[in-house]
């Protein structure tokens, strides 16, 4: 199960993710799973009127398939109005993962969140 926590900097939305992306629990399907993370993430952007989001993924032990989907999902809906998915503080085994999947031909990866934000405010 995955955790978020957010806040606002400037237009921007970051989303300190926390545990697994995403694993089941008893009883729940990882799509559902997806669903209410999808749910949060939506509720946050809404309210927030943010262009960009930074993906902090410091605590992100590890992800899924369909953890994958739920941010190529996110980036989708923030290009619709020009907004900007991007990460930082991803682990080594993550980024491993993320070059595998040719994140890193889409997404910026970024060490630090400062470095992120700067990006984005260019």
């Amino acid at each position: 199960m995955i955790e978020i926590t957010h806040r606002i900097v400037r237009n921007t939305c970051v989303l300190v993710l926390e545990g697994e992306l995403m694993v089941p629990v008893i009883g729940e399907t990882d799509l559902e799973l997806i669903e209410v993370a999808w749910g949060q993430v939506k509720t946050i952007l809404s309210q927030s009127n943010v262009k960009h989001v930074v993906l902090d993924f410091s605590k992100v032990s590890s992800t899924t398939s369909l953890g994958i989907g739920w941010i190529v999902r996110l980036h989708t809906h923030l290009k619709k109005s020009q907004g900007e998915v991007v990460f930082c503080r991803v682990s080594p085994s993550t980024l491993t993962l993320f070059e595998l999947a040719q994140f890193d031909q889409v997404f910026r990866i970024f060490e630090t969140e400062e470095k992120a934000l700067a990006y984005l405010q260019r």
